[in-house]
């Protein structure tokens, strides 16, 4: 059964690269994934960086923001459910990109 699904999971990787070679559309590698991504920075501004980083860790402003929420939870080793762990990444997830594309630009 695994031999199986290996196998046609393999064919159908390879159907779909050849399709795509024949739309004249290339599959990305892994340095093309990369490039793409430090385009994506580049044309991200600081200052929308900063406005969104402020906005996601500052919400929901009441009863306490979710980070701050979070950060304690770490404290109290209470956060385990992956739902928690998920929304901790969401909320830092554009402080992370500014702090990415800082160390880019000062490279």
């Amino acid at each position: 059964m695994v031999l199986t699904v290996g196998v046609t999971i393999e064919y159908h990787a390879k159907c779909c690269v050849k399709a795509a070679k024949k739309k004249g559309l290339t599959p990305i590698s892994k340095g093309g994934r990369q490039k793409f991504m430090l385009k994506f920075l580049n044309k991200l501004s600081y200052s929308t960086l900063i406005l969104a980083a402020v906005f996601m860790l500052l919400t929901p402003i009441s009863p306490m923001p979710h980070v701050v929420e979070k950060m304690i939870m770490i404290k109290n080793m209470t956060l385990y459910k992956p739902l928690d762990i998920f929304d901790l990444f969401f909320h830092l997830s554009p402080l992370i990109l500014l702090i990415i594309k800082a160390i880019k630009d000062n490279r």
